[in-house]
């Protein structure tokens, strides 16, 4: 079963929030353990800082421009990510 804890400082006036949000819960469906995933976002939200967690597992990505808009971008980048750690290689 898969624990998921995402800190998010995605600005609640941007409108992918809650898209990017789920793309990354979505990520993570079918892992086992517990995992944490933060988004920290620069003063002005032009970046996006990504840290992920997890059973013998960490993960760190910066998000600019258009990229953090896309929450399917996003998803394919945390999927890659998590290959790994799903065991897929």
């Amino acid at each position: 079963m898969t624990s998921l804890e995402i800190r998010s400082e995605i600005p609640s006036w941007e409108p992918c929030r809650e898209s990017v949000e789920t793309a990354i819960r979505d990520a993570f469906a079918g892992l086992p353990g517990k995992w944490r995933a933060g988004i920290l976002c620069s003063r002005l939200a032009e970046r996006w800082m990504v840290r992920i967690n997890g059973p013998a597992f960490e993960w760190y990505l910066t998000l600019n421009g258009q990229a953090r808009h896309d929450p399917e971008a996003v998803a394919v980048r945390f999927h890659a990510a998590l290959r790994d750690a799903r065991g897929d290689r």
